[in-house]
Formats: C-alpha cells, structure tokens, sequence
C-alpha cells in the first residue's frame, strides 16, 4: 500500500485535489478515508466497488493504465466513493467514477465509465434495512 496516492489529474470536479492518504482503521473496514494531503478537511469515504455490485465491470482505456503505469491488474486498487445523505438517511456510491490507483507507485486516476449504465448515486444497502436506506 502506498504511503501517498497522486491523482495527477485531480479528481473529476476537484482539480486541485491531487494527493491524497488512505487511511484505513479495523472498526471501519471495509471503508476506508482518502484524505486530501494539501487539503486535510477534504476527505472522501471509499470502498472497494466490488463488495457493493458483485458483477461490477470496470474496463480502463488503455490510456488511463498507461498514464498509472498499470500493466497488471493485480497491482490495482479500485475504489468507488460513499456519499452519506441525511435527509433522507442514505448512503451511495459513485460506480460510474471508480478510482483506479497503482499499488507500485501510488499514481492513481478516476476513470469515468460513460455508456456503462452505472450510477453515481447508486443505493448502498445498509445492514438489515432496505437498500440505501440507513
């Protein structure tokens, strides 16, 4: 795992935003903080997109590896981000803009699967409750 994680490109919609700290604690497994370094009151909540959509299918533009250095899936981390809601009590995930990153050498990259059918606000079930409803 990498001490730091370089978006080099920013996120989409937050440029500016481009390293970050995964912070990860055993009582919130498997959800982890991808904490802005430049930044430290920006932080996102992720989680790997496969736990949430058993037959989630990211295909990266081979351009996106490239830029990564990515030649191997398994150095891959894939991360979608959570959105927790108040009003009403939800929780969703962004599977149309996974986060790819390079677990060799901390580069990382959101790809942004156009065409795909995935939502960015797709419902997270929460424990015994309906989904997205917590």
């Amino acid at each position: 795992m990498p001490e730091e994680i370089t978006f080099a490109a920013g996120l989409v919609g937050c440029g500016d935003w481009q390293r970050f700290r995964l912070v990860q604690t055993e009582d919130a497994a498997p959800i982890s903080l991808l904490q802005c370094v430049d930044e430290p009151e920006i932080g996102f909540y992720v989680v790997d997109p496969y736990l949430i959509a058993e037959e989630y299918e990211l295909e990266m533009p081979p351009a996106a590896a490239q830029a990564i250095g990515l030649r191997d899936w398994k150095e891959a981390l894939v991360f979608c981000t959570l959105v927790v809601r108040q009003e009403p009590q939800s929780v969703t995930a962004n599977l149309l803009g996974p986060l790819v990153v390079n677990r060799a050498n901390g580069l990382g990259v959101q790809v942004v699967l156009s065409g795909s059918g995935y939502s960015s606000r797709h419902l997270v079930p929460c424990g015994s409750s309906e989904a997205g409803q917590c």
